[in-house]
């Protein structure tokens, strides 16, 4: 496993790439529950989105709406969050394996988080629905994400 020459970032480019990860890995979980709800539960493409945005207090929408807009900054924001959050934690820049196994841990550390902890005291009716599947299955896809972190800190030691 090859790592990049920049083993030692300093915080400010672990902070930028694992950022940059997050958004890339909350991308990749949104699109797959906004396509499991609109597929599988029938819900609709906006569903997930529109519950974010319902936890904000707005009125639950069933299409595009506030909601959906506030649901999609809530999600990246939190997304580039935990992300930094990663980034900050990778003493040295990983190879890609690396990067991918961190990012699939974490992203189950924050699944078990959400959706055990936090779900149930702030959307209870979600966290009874039964989606504990497509919730890991989005967290594992969030972690994927960071298979861009070895390459993204190498990017951004170059500027």
């Amino acid at each position: 496993m090859a790592y990049y020459t920049t083993e030692h970032a300093d915080n400010s480019i672990r902070i930028a790439a694992g950022a940059t990860a997050g958004i890339i890995g909350g991308i990749l979980m949104a699109v797959f529950l906004m396509l499991y709800h609109q597929f599988v539960t029938e819900m609709g493409l906006w569903e997930p989105v529109n519950r974010i945005g319902s936890l904000a207090g707005l009125p639950a929408a069933i299409g595009f709406g506030t909601a959906t807009v506030v649901g999609l900054v809530i999600h990246i924001a939190t997304s580039a969050i935990f992300g930094m959050i990663l980034g900050l934690t990778l003493v040295r820049t990983p190879g890609a394996l690396m990067a991918i196994i961190s990012g699939l841990i974490f992203g189950m550390i924050i699944f078990g988080i959400m959706y055990y902890i936090l779900l149930p005291v702030l959307e209870p009716a979600f966290a009874q629905a039964g989606q504990s599947i497509p919730m890991m299955i989005a967290h594992l896809l969030f972690g994927l994400g960071f298979v861009f972190y070895p390459p993204l800190v190498e990017r951004y030691s170059h500027r």
